[in-house]
């Protein structure tokens, strides 16, 4: 099978392309392919005419889209486009990742694939657009919306932290924001499989389980044993420049009424990703 891959120099990226071998793959790195450049991007997807596409690529920086929403928009919005123009040229399923964060997540029950969308800030909105330009352009489409990934190249702070040796003294942790963890292992394995399906749709893929971001580093410091103080902050006292949803769980029904299983809980997976560091 033929796939292009874009993001591959990304956590999810590195993690999927394992899970690929045996296929012919064109993954250009970030340098080589700028999302923004539409007709190259077209011009390479139908030369290379792939069967599926797997579009991992975007600025995920949530405060840096809300304070460049010019960029924003042109990478995770045209820059779908275009991607999303490449696959409908060649007639190949088309993966795309989106996030939690196109939700409001102001209630305590998990959001479904069929709930509404309702984004607070500018990288939600952005990844919104994405699904709408995906849906619009093909049809052999998945649409992904997963959250707060963490694993090996993860930029999310308290993955960094499991990584960073030696550990800091001190770390502020949000103690009153809540989601799922997805460790990008568990994930890209979901993926390598649906991609090979003709179950197109919407899917939610998530480690079962709801947590703070202090739940995780404390779960974390309990395994590993180390020293850094964790202290609790509330979210809005971090002053940050995108607002966040308080409660955004993500419930996972299509994948598991396909394939009549769930991925497993978030606690298992971190143990998974802590041995992998030894």
């Amino acid at each position: 099978m033929k796939i292009f891959l874009t993001g591959v120099e990304g956590a999810l990226g590195s993690e999927l392309i394992k899970h690929l071998s045996g296929h012919q793959i064109l993954a250009p790195l970030e340098n080589e392919l700028d999302l923004r450049n539409f007709p190259k991007v077209v011009d390479l997807m139908r030369d290379f005419r792939p069967e599926v596409v797997c579009h991992l690529a975007a600025i995920s920086d949530v405060d840096g889209c809300e304070k460049d929403k010019v960029l924003a928009d042109a990478v995770n919005v045209q820059g779908t486009y275009a991607v999303a123009t490449g696959a409908n040229l060649t007639g190949a399923k088309i993966v795309y990742i989106s996030t939690n964060y196109v939700f409001e997540g102001n209630h305590a029950d998990p959001y479904y694939e069929w709930d509404q969308t309702s984004p607070v800030n500018e990288y939600g909105r952005t990844k919104l657009q994405g699904e709408v330009v995906i849906r619009s352009l093909t049809h052999r489409y998945f649409i992904v919306r997963t959250s707060w990934l963490f694993g090996r190249k993860s930029k999310t702070f308290a993955s960094r932290l499991i990584e960073t040796s030696p550990k800091p003294k001190e770390a502020k942790v949000i103690i009153d924001q809540y989601g799922c963890f997805t460790y990008t292992k568990d994930l890209s394995a979901l993926l390598a499989r649906l991609l090979t399906t003709d179950y197109f749709g919407v899917y939610h893929l998530a480690n079962r389980g709801k947590a703070s971001w202090y739940d995780f580093l404390r779960h974390a410091q309990q395994q590993m044993r180390f020293d850094t103080l964790i202290t609790p902050v509330k979210l809005r006292d971090l002053k940050l420049s995108a607002r966040r949803p308080v409660d955004a769980e993500l419930g996972s029904r299509c994948y598991q009424a396909i394939f009549g299983e769930s991925m497993r809980n978030w606690q298992e997976a971190l143990d998974d990703f802590i041995k992998s560091l030894c």
